[in-house]
């Protein structure tokens, strides 16, 4: 009987390369087909130059006798040939174009190589991409954004290599086999010998190596996503490195990890390097103890001359293609580990894809309600809500207050359709929106407005008009919104005015800016429900009332959500609902 274990880790690669195959796009199908075409012919034409070889020494080194040479004899009755000057021309233009088609079209192989393997990685790293942003949401909020990062940047280009290492060992095998067929015409003995002695010698190494190489691979993966997420945590708390001066600790944690995720990369470079010199050396006494044979044995010189060129040429051509099939495949051993995690994240099933016409629309006519909510996190073994039921009309501003941890956050979260209830039911006008591609058109009507705003590099008027390319904003609407949140007198202030550039994360502006901007954003957007989730927690008293009077004024019918923790902001709310202990009950 099998064993399915054993099996399976036996021809794990070839279940890794079927897996990538299986996640190609069909035209990445048809070009690797294409590339084995011209892998093949490129074999072809090395077995045509090494060939060329013999009659072209030959003819070098014994014009007397050239005429003895049955191929010799062939091309002077098929090019008419009179004279042994003419003839000695033709074999050095045959060996020479030869030569250069040879090598023309290999490079042309390595060329199409690269190209087939970067066009891989990149589909890869789009649909990685695209999984991740299409992922639910408390995917998200239960993953680590640097292990992504990770996957992302490093492990994509790893995964590039493991598939140009496995498209060049396929080359080189056909490469390999070729030149080997061509000295099996000319002496079997010595290209069995060629064959045996180097199969031998780098099968020792791959028995020895190949546990270390597979450990190395799946160190490199840990100690890659450490090291991101190290830099990730102390860039977001440098204030707090700062101020309690901790550089010393964070500076160690990233040496010590630094530095064996470099010797890991050392050492797998060495093992992929070292063969080369010790198979050169090999080669060499190989072609010595052949000539001393040979000469020994009494052969004619120009005969031994004629097989020491063809074994030096050869040789020159095998022992590359040996070592690129090693190093290749200590590529691949030492990559596989990150290739499966990328691979993990390609055929990761989408929670559902964000695409719905654009001529469909949702239709508020009258009230949300939230029926019998209950809302349980995978890691938590109690509910943060328990029995919601909450009912708020078209046009009404309503106020959700609550102690820090309250669930306040997660109740926004359910009704923005951005978590799904453990049970009960979110209704809009007795429709509910978890069904069909109705939760996407429900939030294509809602702005929301967090307390920690996200913001580019980039200038106020792409940060107010977000995700909209340039030539399309419309910079009346942009100027409208930026004086209903009281930032255009300081915008028309400064010398680019709406162009000015505002700083990485808004580095530029100060807490209160940069929450008017996410207001300011809000309002552009036009949509018929707006959430502000603690986003006038950085606004002074008279700031904060002169916008949130501006955004009563805008519209009767908008209906505005907020979670606030100043009293102050409750006046503007006609309902205020109150979470306490899992639960929700109205004040108002």
């Amino acid at each position: 009987m099998i064993n399915k274990k054993f099996f399976k880790y036996k021809y794990r690669d070839i279940f890794l390369l079927i897996r990538i195959w299986n996640n190609l796009r069909n035209k990445r199908q048809y070009s690797i087909i294409r590339l084995l075409i011209f892998q093949v012919l490129s074999g072809f034409l090395e077995m045509l130059s090494l060939a060329s070889v013999v009659p072209f020494i030959y003819v070098i080194t014994n014009p007397e006798n050239i005429i003895d040479s049955f191929i010799i004899r062939d091309l002077i009755l098929i090019f008419n040939i009179e004279s042994n000057a003419s003839l000695i021309t033709l074999i050095t233009i045959i060996f020479v174009f030869l030569i250069i088609i040879s090598n023309s079209i290999r490079l042309y192989n390595l060329w199409l190589t690269n190209i087939i393997a970067s066009k891989i990685t990149s589909d890869f790293s789009t649909k990685c991409y695209a999984n991740k942003i299409f992922s639910s949401y408390e995917d998200h909020l239960n993953s680590n954004s640097s292990d992504f990062i990770g996957l992302i940047t490093n492990y994509i280009i790893k995964t590039t290599d493991f598939i140009y290492s496995f498209l060049q060992i396929i080359y080189s095998i056909i490469i390999l086999f070729s030149l080997i067929f061509t000295l099996i015409i000319y002496s079997w003995k010595i290209a069995f010998s060629c064959l045996i002695i180097f199969s031998l010698f780098y099968s020792l190494i791959i028995i020895k190596f190949k546990y270390k190489l597979n450990q190395n691979g799946i160190e490199f993966s840990k100690r890659n996503d450490f090291q991101i997420r190290i830099i990730q945590e102390s860039l977001g708390s440098i204030r707090d490195i700062i101020v309690n001066q901790r550089y010393k600790l964070f500076l160690q944690f990233f040496e010590k990890n630094d530095r064996k995720f470099r010797t890991i990369i050392a050492q797998n470079a060495t093992i992929s390097g070292f063969p080369k010199y010790i198979l050169e050396a090999i080669g060499i006494v190989f072609i010595a103890l052949t000539a001393y044979i040979y000469v020994i044995n009494k052969f004619e010189t120009y005969y031994i001359i004629s097989l020491l060129s063809i074994i030096a040429l050869g040789s020159q051509k095998i022992i590359p293609s040996f070592q690129m099939i090693f190093y290749s495949w200590s590529t691949m051993q030492s990559t596989k580990q990150v290739v499966i995690k990328v691979l993990k994240m390609v055929e990761k099933p989408r929670s559902k894809d964000l695409t719905f016409s654009k001529n469909k629309r949702f239709f508020f006519n009258k009230e949300i309600m939230l029926k019998n909510i209950n809302f349980k996190y995978k890691f938590s073994q109690s509910k943060t809500l328990n029995n919601i039921n909450l009912k708020i009309s078209k046009g009404d501003t309503v106020g959700i207050i609550g102690k820090t941890g309250s669930g306040k956050s997660t109740l926004l979260d359910i009704l923005i359709g951005l978590l799904n209830p453990t049970s009960g039911n979110l209704l809009v006008d007795n429709l509910d929106v978890h069904q069909n591609e109705s939760l996407y058109l429900w939030q294509n009507i809602i702005s929301h407005v967090p307390q920690n705003i996200f913001l580019t590099d980039s200038s106020f008027i792409e940060n107010i008009a977000f995700g909209i390319d340039l030539k399309d904003i419309n910079i009346q609407r942009v100027k409208l919104v930026s004086e209903y949140v009281l930032l255009d007198d300081f915008i028309n202030s400064l010398p680019a005015g709406y162009y000015t550039k505002i700083g990485e994360q808004g580095s530029k502006l100060s807490g209160g800016q940069r929450q008017r901007i996410g207001i300011a954003r809000a309002l552009y957007e036009q949509k018929e429900i707006l959430i502000l989730d603690e986003a006038t927690s950085s606004l002074d008293s008279n700031t904060e009332v002169k916008i949130m009077n501006k955004i009563k004024k805008l519209s009767n019918n908008m209906t505005v959500i907020l979670i606030t923790h100043n009293e102050n902001s409750l006046n503007f709310c006609n309902k205020v609902f109150l979470i306490s202990n899992k639960e929700i009950s109205q004040k108002i």
